[in-house]
């Protein structure tokens, strides 16, 4: 772990090498004010177009969705108990973000239960607690609190660098600073669920997307056969 200022810590860097032989000097750091913007741009302009559930909910197709979806990202965003770190690179320019991922810190006390409006969100938010309801970390690990992935996301520029592999194993690491037993995330593509298995996470629950599609009457597409939950120690 490396700190670059009082203010901004540094969680990983690395040397990644693109496709045509060059390297890039790439760092993971907490979000703060010089990052927040480029962070959320990243997020609205992929993960909302790209994650399956949301894809699959077809919240993008419908505007009143994707306009209940933004107040509630604003929410998200806002939650204290949420860490997001930024993957950067320093050009001429300044920094460039080129990944985005966060997560949560949660309890047994916690619930699902979201007041939502559009079919979208209120299918979307269906799916999310029936995936929670298959694995209870609380009475398997025998824990109070876990922290919970709430989204990778790399610019299509720089995928294949190992960036989601680096953000997967970051999450060990501020686990491990602040005190959090486990760390665990529903990996939904094939990259994140790759990352996780290079890193040594377990997996604890296996939902085929067909499954979902048929409680669901939603269509999953370019997608892995199965929707995984991961857990992974906090780093020792």
């Amino acid at each position: 772990m490396e700190q670059t200022t009082s203010t901004c810590r540094v969680w990983s860097r690395f040397v990644a090498k693109k496709s045509d032989g060059t390297t890039i000097n790439i760092y993971i750091e907490d979000v703060l004010d010089d990052s927040m913007l480029p962070w959320i741009d990243l997020y609205a302009k992929h993960f909302l177009d790209e994650e399956p559930l949301q894809k699959a909910a077809e919240i993008n197709k419908n505007e009143d969705a994707v306009a209940e979806f933004n107040k509630i990202k604003e929410i998200f965003i806002n939650d204290p108990k949420l860490h997001k770190v930024a993957c950067c690179t320093d050009t001429e320019c300044g920094k460039n973000v080129i990944g985005a991922a966060a997560m949560k810190i949660e309890t047994s006390e916690d619930n699902m239960d979201f007041k939502t409006q559009t079919k979208e969100l209120t299918t979307f938010f269906d799916m999310i607690k029936y995936l929670h309801s298959t694995y209870d970390v609380f009475a398997d690990k025998k824990v109070t609190t876990c922290y919970s992935g709430k989204g990778i996301v790399v610019h299509p520029d720089y995928r294949r660098l190992g960036i989601a592999k680096e953000l997967v194993r970051t999450r060990r690491l501020i686990s491990k600073e602040h005190g959090v037993p486990y760390t665990m995330a529903w990996m939904t593509a094939r990259g994140t669920q790759k990352a996780g298995d290079d890193d040594g996470w377990e997996t604890v629950s296996d939902v085929p997307y067909k499954d979902l599609e048929e409680k669901f009457g939603v269509v999953f597409e370019n997608c892995p056969p199965t929707c995984k939950l991961m857990i992974a120690r906090a780093m020792q």
